[in-house]
């Protein structure tokens, strides 16, 4: 039997509300390591696209040839995509600081929760830099990720008019954060360390799945061209 850990923690899933807490066994702790890496490894994967889609345009641009209205929405969406994965995995490292007990767990007040992980992704942000070459974070880097990844993750007219919303565009967003508060983000993730913690994980439910692919390519031939 699954033995209850009895700290009450914010849930290590996307989704979770501030006045919403669950407590997990031992066991579904555990299984949190392949859902920790699985959504860096869709940070990996939607950053992967997004340099992919640069290389193209390149090539494009070094025949003379404009890129195509496809590629600039996939590259929007691969960069957009990379974001919410990100906002998402340091969502959760900050919730194994909470069942840890390194940080105080947080209220249930929806906005001092939201300030709160905007001051943590904002902390992740100076702390990963080199010490001798550190740049100042600027105070509205977290909140500016997280209207990134709202965007992104809701059907929303902020999404294609952010500048009426009082928002940053993404365009602006890459410009001002990229290098190098993102890239340090990024750098912990794609090291592949949380890969190693989720090692000998369920991965079942997700791996699993992947005999569907080839029978929706037998079944749905035509959604797939």
């Amino acid at each position: 039997m699954a033995k209850e850990n009895p700290l009450k923690v914010m849930p290590l899933v996307e989704g979770r509300t501030a006045k919403t807490a669950m407590t997990l066994t031992t066991d579904q702790f555990n299984d949190c390591w392949p859902a920790l890496a699985h959504e860096s490894w869709l940070c990996r994967d939607a950053f992967h696209r997004f340099r992919s889609e640069g290389q193209r345009q390149i090539a494009a641009n070094a025949i003379g040839k404009e890129p195509t209205r496809e590629s600039n929405i996939a590259a929007y969406s691969a960069y957009a995509d990379f974001i919410q994965h990100l906002h998402g995995t340091y969502m959760a490292l900050f919730d194994l600081e909470v069942y840890h007990k390194h940080i105080p767990a947080p209220p249930k007040d929806s906005k001092k929760l939201a300030l709160i992980h905007d001051n943590f992704i904002r902390n992740e942000a100076d702390r990963r830099q080199e010490p001798k070459a550190k740049v100042p974070v600027p105070q509205e880097f977290g909140k500016n990720l997280r209207d990134i990844r709202n965007r992104t993750n809701h059907v929303d007219h902020k999404r294609t008019d952010p500048k009426a919303a009082g928002q940053i565009t993404l365009h602006e967003f890459y410009w001002k954060y990229h290098h190098p508060f993102v890239e340090v983000l990024y750098l912990q993730i794609a090291s592949g360390y949380l890969d190693r913690h989720a090692a000998g994980g369920k991965w079942d439910a997700i791996e699993g799945f992947s005999m569907i692919a080839g029978n929706a390519a037998q079944r749905l031939p035509s959604l797939l061209s």
